[in-house]
C-alpha cells in the first residue's frame, strides 16, 4: 500500500453540504463539516505522494488546502445537462439556474467568505450557460442578479463587475465550457509557490500535489471530468516550467498521476501524456530527442548540437508575438556567434514557402529550423506544446535548463548560461564582487527580496558594519580603512530599495559614528550624500557639461525619457563588452522614450571620438569627464563627475525613470535589456507619449 500526507482544508463555515440534485422543490440535506470534508481529505485512496523509496517519509503530515467552503458545495444541476448544441435555452432550465445561483449567493459558506466565493458561485452558473444561447431576456435577467449584488457586497464590487462581464461573453451560444477550476486555483496554488533559486523545494512539490488533489476531488471537477482533469492537469505541468524538478521529485509526481489513473481509469490517456512531460520536457529533464528534415530537405537531429547550449523554438510567421521576438533572436545569434550557443526552430506555418521567403528577405531569423507543417504537426504534438512561441533552452547535456523564456529574459539567461560554464571551465567559483561580498560577516539573507529591504535586513547589515568597523584590526587604522568598509557598505544598498525611515536610521547610525571618530567626518559626509542621492528610490544628481563636440547640456535636460547613464572609456574591457547591448537597446527602443547618456573617463577625448567614428562606441551623447590624473591604461577615473556619482568601478550604469529617480544600478548585458523593457513597459501602461526624445 501507499501512504503519503493528508490534505486538509481550512473552512470557515459548519461545512459544506452534500452535491446537489436538481431543484426539486424539497429541502436540501447538509453533511456534517467532518463528512463534507472527506471530499478533499480522501488522501489514503489518491494522494499517493511517498518519498519513502527515495527519501524521508512524510507519511501523515498535513498539507493545508485553503479551499473556499462554497467551491465544496454542487450548487447546479450536471453541466452535461446543459450541452444543447447552441440552441435556446429553455426558461424551465433558466429558472432553476437563477434558483440555484440565488441559493448559492445566500449560503452560510458564501455569506462567511462572500470574497472567495462570489467567483466559483457565478462561474458554476456560467459553466452552464456557455454552451446554449440565452435571450435576451434572460440574459437581462441574470445580469440584474449580478449586479444587485453589489449593493449587498459594496467591497467586492469589482470582482462582481468581471462575472457581469463574463455573462455578457458567455451569454451567446459558445463552443467550450470555461473551466470550474480555474475561480479557485489561486487557493490551490498561491504565488509563494515559485522559488527563486530555479529549483523546487521538496515543499514547493507536495504543496503543488496537494493542490491538484484538491481541485480534482471538487464537486463540479467529479461531475465534469474528463473535461476539467485534462485542462487542469495540463495547468499543472505547465506550472512546474518556473524551476527544474529532481528526479525523485519527478517520480513523486508520476507516482501521484498512476494513483489518480488507477482510481479513474477514463482519465488513463490523459495521465500517460502528461507522465511523459514530467519525464521529458520539464527544467532538469533531458530533452527528447527531435529528428526531421529542415526547410532545405536535410535531415537533422536535436541530439546532433549536443555541446552547445541550445535555443529550440517553436514559432510561425502567422504568429505576432513570434515575430516580436526575431529582432532579440538576431541579436543573439550575432554576439554569441563565437560562443557555443545555437538556435533551432520549429516552424508551424501551413506552408513551407512562408518561413523561406522571411528567412530570405532578412524579416525572419536565419537559424535551422524543422518544418512541422501546422500547430498540430509532430513534433509540437510530441513536445506538447500549447502556445506560441514556445522556446527552450537546452544545456550542452541535452537537459532542459530554461522554458518560454521571452525577449530581454532570453538574452539574460544565455549569459548567465555563457558564464557558468566558463566559470567551470576555469574552476572560478564565483565573479570578483560575489567574492567580496561573501568575504565580509553580512547576514546570509542581507540581499532584498523582491525590490525592498525589509527593517530585519538593514538592522542586520548594520549589525555587521558596526561588527566590521570595531575589528581589532580595522580600529588600529581606522581612517584608512573605515572608507573601503562604508563603501561596501552603501554598494550592498544599490541592490534594492530602502524606505525613508529606513534611511533615517542609517544616517543616525553614521552620524554616530561620527561622534565617536570625528576626523572621519568628510568621509562619512561623502556617504551621506550617497544615501540621499544615488540609491534607488532617490532623485538623480543633476550632471551639467559639456558633450564630446563642445555643446553643454544636462541631464535634467532629458526629463520624460527613461536615461540610461553609462560611466565607461575605452580604457575598460568590462565597457566594451557592453557596447553591443547599449547598441541593440537603442535600435530596439528607438521609437520609445528611451535615451543612453554617457560619462567618458579616457584621458584624451579624442580616444573616445575616435572610437565612435570608427563605430566601436555606441553613438549617443556623452559628457567627457577625464580630467583626472591619468593612469598607465590611458584612464582618468576621477573626473569631477565620477567623484561627485562615487563611482569608484566602471562600467557603472545608473537606469533614471521619467521623473529623474533612480531605479536601477549596475545592470548590464541581457539584465540591463530585461530592466529595460520593464521599464519601457510601465511608460506604455501610463501612456506617456513624449512632445520629443532627445539625443
Amino acid at each position: 500500500m501507499i501512504t503519503g500526507p493528508r490534505i486538509a482544508t481550512h473552512v470557515e463555515s459548519t461545512g459544506p453540504p452534500s452535491p446537489r440534485a436538481p431543484p426539486t422543490g424539497r429541502p436540501r440535506m447538509r453533511k456534517s463539516a467532518a463528512v463534507a470534508t472527506a471530499l478533499i481529505v480522501s488522501s489514503a485512496l489518491v494522494f499517493l505522494v511517498s518519498r519513502a523509496v527515495n527519501g524521508p517519509s512524510t507519511a501523515g503530515a498535513d498539507v493545508a488546502i485553503d479551499i473556499p467552503a462554497a467551491a465544496l458545495t454542487m450548487w447546479y444541476p450536471p453541466v452535461q445537462e446543459f450541452d444543447n448544441g447552441g440552441e435556446l435555452l429553455e426558461d424551465g432550465r433558466f429558472d432553476a439556474l437563477m434558483a440555484a445561483l440565488d441559493e448559492a449567493m445566500t449560503a452560510e459558506e458564501t455569506l462567511a467568505d462572500p470574497g472567495r466565493s462570489i467567483y466559483p458561485n457565478v462561474q458554476g452558473f456560467i459553466r452552464r450557460i456557455a454552451i446554449p444561447w440565452l435571450s435576451d431576456e434572460q440574459t437581462g435577467r441574470a445580469s440584474a442578479y449580478l449586479t444587485s449584488l453589489v449593493d449587498r457586497f459594496p467591497e467586492h464590487e469589482r470582482q462582481i463587475r468581471r462575472q457581469i462581464s463574463a455573462l455578457e461573453y458567455n451569454a451567446p451560444a459558445r463552443r467550450t465550457i470555461p473551466s470550474f477550476w480555474v475561480s479557485v486555483q489561486n487557493h490551490a496554488y498561491p504565488g509563494s509557490l515559485y522559488p527563486e533559486d530555479g529549483s523546487f523545494a521538496d515543499e514547493h512539490i507536495d504543496r503543488r500535489l496537494a493542490g491538484l488533489h484538491a481541485l480534482l476531488e471538487l464537486p463540479e471537477t467529479l461531475n465534469d471530468l474528463e473535461r476539467e482533469a485534462g485542462r487542469m492537469l495540463r495547468n499543472f505541468t505547465q506550472l512546474l516550467q518556473a524551476a527544474e524538478v529532481n528526479d525523485e521529485q519527478a517520480d513523486r509526481i508520476i507516482a501521484y498521476f498512476d494513483a489518480v489513473a488507477g482510481r479513474h481509469p477514463e482519465l488513463a490517456e490523459m495521465i500517460d501524456e502528461q507522465r511523459r512531460y514530467v519525464e521529458y520536457l520539464l527544467p532538469g529533464r533531458v530533452a527528447r530527442n527531435i529528428v526531421g528534415t529542415d526547410l532545405e530537405g536535410v535531415e537533422f537531429s536535436l541530439e546532433d548540437y549536443r555541446g552547445n547550449i541550445v535555443v529550440l523554438v517553436f514559432s510561425g510567421q502567422w504568429c505576432g508575438p513570434c515575430r516580436e521576438e526575431y529582432p532579440y533572436h538576431s541579436f543573439a545569434l550575432e554576439h554569441y556567434r563565437d560562443d557555443p550557443v545555437v538556435f533551432l526552430g520549429v516552424n508551424s506555418d501551413p506552408d513551407i514557402e512562408t518561413m523561406r521567403d522571411a528567412k530570405a528577405n532578412g524579416e525572419a531569423p536565419a537559424y535551422r529550423s524543422w518544418w512541422d507543417e501546422s500547430t498540430e504537426g509532430p513534433i509540437a504534438t510530441d513536445w506538447q506544446v500549447a502556445a506560441w512561441p514556445s522556446i527552450h533552452v537546452l544545456d550542452p547535456e541535452g537537459v532542459i535548463r530554461h522554458t518560454n523564456t521571452r525577449g530581454a529574459g532570453l538574452i539574460m539567461t544565455l549569459d548567465e548560461m555563457l558564464a557558468d560554464m566558463r566559470r567551470a571551465e576555469s574552476g572560478q567559483a564565483a565573479s570578483l564582487e560575489d567574492e567580496r561580498f561573501e568575504a565580509l560577516p553580512y547576514p546570509d539573507d542581507w540581499s532584498p527580496d523582491g525590490w525592498y529591504f525589509t527593517d530585519e535586513q538593514i538592522d542586520g547589515m548594520l549589525g555587521a558594519l558596526d561588527a566590521i568597523l570595531g575589528r581589532p584590526e580595522t580600529v588600529e587604522d581606522i581612517e584608512r580603512n573605515a572608507g573601503p568598509v562604508f563603501a561596501d557598505f552603501t554598494a550592498r544598498l544599490q541592490t534594492g530599495r530602502i524606505s525613508d525611515e529606513q534611511t533615517e536610521r542609517v544616517l543616525a547610525w553614521f552620524d554616530a559614528f561620527v561622534e565617536d571618530h570625528p576626523v572621519l567626518a568628510q568621509m562619512v559626509d561623502e556617504r551621506r550624500r550617497y544615501m540621499e542621492h544615488l540609491i534607488p528610490g532617490r532623485v538623480a544628481r543633476n550632471i551639467v557639461g559639456k558633450d564630446l563636440d563642445g555643446a553643454e547640456f544636462s541631464l535634467e535636460d532629458y526629463r520624460g525619457s527613461v536615461v540610461v547613464l553609462v560611466f565607461s572609456g575605452e580604457w575598460c574591457g568590462p565597457c566594451r563588452d557592453e557596447y553591443p547591448y547599449h547598441r541593440f537597446a537603442m535600435e530596439l527602443y528607438k521609437d520609445d522614450p528611451v535615451v543612453f547618456l554617457g560619462v567618458n573617463s579616457d584621458a584624451d577625448i579624442e580616444t573616445i571620438l575616435a572610437s565612435k567614428a570608427r563605430g566601436e562606441a555606441p553613438d549617443y551623447r556623452a559628457w567627457w569627464d577625464g580630467h583626472g590624473q591619468p593612469d598607465a591604461e590611458g584612464a582618468a577615473a576621477d573626473g569631477p563627475i565620477a567623484r561627485a556619482w562615487n563611482v569608484r568601478g566602471w562600467p557603472s550604469v545608473f537606469m533614471i525613470d521619467q521623473d529623474g529617480v533612480i531605479r536601477y544600478i549596475n545592470k548590464r548585458g541581457g539584465e540591463l535589456i530585461q530592466v529595460l523593457d520593464w521599464m519601457v513597459m510601465e511608460v506604455r501602461r501610463a501612456g506617456f507619449e513624449p512632445e520629443g526624445t532627445a539625443g
